[in-house]
């Protein structure tokens, strides 16, 4: 669901795309918009969400934060909602993940600023992550430190 002031939501889809049951809040966070949601599901049926937040329980307190929530193949939380991005200043925004058949996952988003080499204005930032750990496997990193920021888009599959 997108829109001002929304919500993050999932409910499972039966076999031809019809809702088999009840919506089910993602963010936890419920303090201003919560936007742009992707999903990457393993071969186990495990997923990831993630999304822009409005702020964050975490430490960005800039304008749009990355956020995202891991879940078992049965639709059950595991962990509570992280903080994707380390970088907290201005804007980061359009995140995608990306999720391997062991369940490990790569988020990509768009960030207005680097604390990285990139010294344009626009960036694109990623965070890699195990399934078995609650924090990146490598510390977060700029996938597009030498281009110019005409060059770069981020291309999120949108749900809701």
């Amino acid at each position: 669901m997108l829109g001002l002031l929304a919500g993050v939501f999932i409910a499972e889809a039966a076999a031809a795309g019809a809702p088999a049951g009840p919506e089910v809040q993602v963010n936890t966070y419920t303090t201003g918009q919560q936007r742009i949601p992707s999903i990457g599901v393993d071969a186990d049926g495990n997923f990831v969400v993630v999304w822009g937040s409005a702020g964050s329980s975490g430490s960005d307190n800039s304008l749009f934060s990355i956020q995202g929530q891991r879940y078992d193949a049965s639709g059950n939380t595991v962990g509570g909602e992280f903080q994707v991005n380390t970088y907290g200043t201005l804007n980061q925004n359009n995140p995608s993940v990306g999720i391997d058949a062991d369940g490990d996952f790569v988020v990509v988003w768009m960030s207005y600023g680097s604390s990285g080499t990139d010294t344009s204005r626009d960036s694109i930032q990623g965070q890699r992550y195990d399934t078995r750990q609650p924090t990146p496997i490598v510390p977060w990193y700029n996938l597009a430190a030498s281009a110019p920021a005409s060059e770069l888009t981020v291309s999120p599959v949108r749900c809701g």
